[in-house]
């Protein structure tokens, strides 16, 4: 079984509503991180579900995963997803298999699924969701973290599907929407300069090795409430 799955939402719930009994016979837990702050409730099929709802503001993709974690700390290790994937009918079985062995890892499709264990973020810490908020440059980050704390980074997709057609990569489903896609014209070149100055440089042309050049642990970061209040969507 999957211990906790956390998906974190900010609109298409009907394509949620298609995820979930894709994979909900074999989680153990399943938490919703409902960013658009509209009280969503899942179909009565689904069990095992426990809701996070920010009364003001929509925590962000890497922010929501984190607080789905922080709420079921005694889980020895986490998946999430999107809204817009389909699990095939072995990739639970097989994302529990690669998660069962020893030593830090994490399992990710292009981070719209991942899953990371407690080694994991023992090393090299959570996503980081002050410098990248509300979602894009997170993933790059933590890849580069996992890569310089010697954490196992596992591609795969197996059978899972990613898109609105669940047949492929169509592309994002969220950024489709019209202001959605307005304000990541703001938030994403934010993000991007966020992490060449976190980094030295862009995604493969890194050259910092530990965050802002400082000397700093892998999990170290900056609060930013200004920059989380220019980046809202």
């Amino acid at each position: 079984m999957i211990p906790v799955l956390i998906c974190p939402v900010i609109n298409r719930f009907d394509l949620l509503e298609r995820m979930l009994p894709s994979v909900a016979s074999s989680v153990e837990q399943i938490v919703i991180v409902d960013n658009s702050i509209t009280g969503y409730q899942a179909p009565p099929e689904i069990e095992r579900v426990a809701y996070i709802r920010p009364p003001l503001q929509g925590l962000g993709y890497g922010g929501g995963i984190n607080a789905g974690i922080i709420q079921t700390s005694e889980a020895p290790w986490w998946a999430w997803s999107n809204a817009d994937i389909v699990f095939g009918p072995d990739d639970p079985a097989e994302i529990e298999r690669q998660m069962s062995q020893p030593g830090p890892r994490v399992m990710t499709f292009g981070f719209a699924w991942g899953a990371l264990n407690r080694e994991a973020i023992d090393r090299v810490g959570l996503i980081d969701d002050w410098t990248y908020h509300p979602i894009y440059f997170d993933d790059n980050d933590y890849q580069r973290r996992c890569e310089l704390g010697g954490v196992e980074w596992v591609g795969y997709q197996g059978g899972i599907r990613h898109g609105e057609k669940g047949a492929g990569t169509d592309g994002s489903v969220t950024i489709g929407e019209e202001r959605f896609k307005k304000a990541n014209h703001v938030s994403f070149p934010i993000n991007e300069q966020r992490y060449v100055e976190k980094w030295g440089g862009m995604p493969g042309s890194e050259r910092f090795t530990t965050p802002w050049d400082t000397g700093y642990p892998l999990w170290y970061t900056k609060p930013d409430i200004d920059g989380k209040r220019d980046r809202r969507w």
